[in-house]
């Protein structure tokens, strides 16, 4: 007859226990996906260095354009114009290599927001830069979580499949851009991106942030890491008018707008006036991939 000794028995199961909480702790460190958010209140609004000196010959490709993580799938419909557009426009780079897509929900991407921490929505929270000030104005900021375990597992058989070096994922969809002080004299201007920027009306407060339809992208190495992020304006809401902006109206971008983008949003700025969405995208894919050869301004 085997006889247990019960301090022994109660130490074993003890231990036992620590090691099964050790295990499941190690499992779920290998599966968290840290995020990462900084203040950027100057465009361009882009944060990572290049993981390559610009000239280098890489090897990219990108994955099929999507809305963000933030657009309701029921809305998705509205975007798909500017969705094609878009994809259209990087093929057209000749930069990069235009992959399939990864059979995954979005939720398992890396994620990009570039806006105001008070947007509905948003994955930040005023909370972290409110230092309780009166005067306290909302930053700009750039938002940035790693993709899933499974999804850098997936990106990487691509990227051995196809002798890839990096990976380009660009998104689009809405966002809120606060408003910057020009100069001493008063006047203001909203930055939408590279080079971009228009102005605000005089009586527009600096702390009321304005819709904008945006693109933003992560550039991915081999093994799914973030490398660099960033994001440029395509669309701002239309401009309040003095008694709008006085009696605290706000403007906001509808469908009818979104579908009019690939249409008649053009850079009045730049010569030809070429069509917004399509230099936002050339902005963005040269910031990303250090091709400054390519960035319209």
């Amino acid at each position: 007859m085997i006889y247990f000794n019960k301090r022994a028995t109660c130490a074993f199961t003890a231990v036992l226990m620590v090691l099964v909480l050790i295990f499941i702790s190690c499992a779920g460190l290998k599966n968290l996906r840290t995020s990462t958010s900084i203040v950027l209140n100057k465009a361009p609004y882009y944060h990572g260095k290049l993981p390559f000196e610009e000239g280098t010959s890489v090897k990219t490709g990108f994955l099929p354009i999507t809305t963000d993580i933030r657009i309701d799938p029921e809305d998705k419909d509205v975007w798909q114009d500017l969705l094609k557009s878009l994809t259209e426009q990087i093929d057209s780079l000749n930069v990069s290599e235009q992959l399939p897509g990864l059979e995954m929900p979005l939720s398992e991407f890396p994620d990009v927001y570039v806006g105001s921490p008070e947007m509905f929505g948003a994955p930040v929270t005023s909370s972290s830069y409110d230092n309780g000030d009166d005067n306290y104005i909302p930053p700009m900021v750039l938002y940035y979580k790693k993709p899933s375990v499974e999804w850098k597992q997936k990106i990487a058989a691509v990227c051995e499949s196809k002798n890839l070096d990096y990976v380009i994922i660009i998104f689009t969809g809405l966002s809120e851009y606060m408003i910057h002080q020009k100069n001493i004299f008063g006047k203001k201007e909203l930055e939408l991106g590279t080079g971009y920027s228009i102005p605000v009306k005089w009586l527009k407060s600096l702390d009321d942030p304005v819709d904008v339809v945006h693109v933003t992208g992560v550039l991915v190495d081999k093994t799914g890491k973030i490398r660099r992020c960033g994001a440029e304006g395509i669309l701002a809401a239309k401009r309040q008018s003095l008694l709008e902006s006085a009696i605290g109206i706000r403007n906001a971008i509808g469908s009818s707008q979104i579908k009019e983008i690939t249409k008649n949003v053009v850079r009045k700025d730049l010569q030809g006036n070429p069509l917004a969405c399509k230099v936002a995208l050339q902005n963005l894919v040269a910031n990303l991939t250090g091709r400054s050869d390519l960035i319209i301004k």
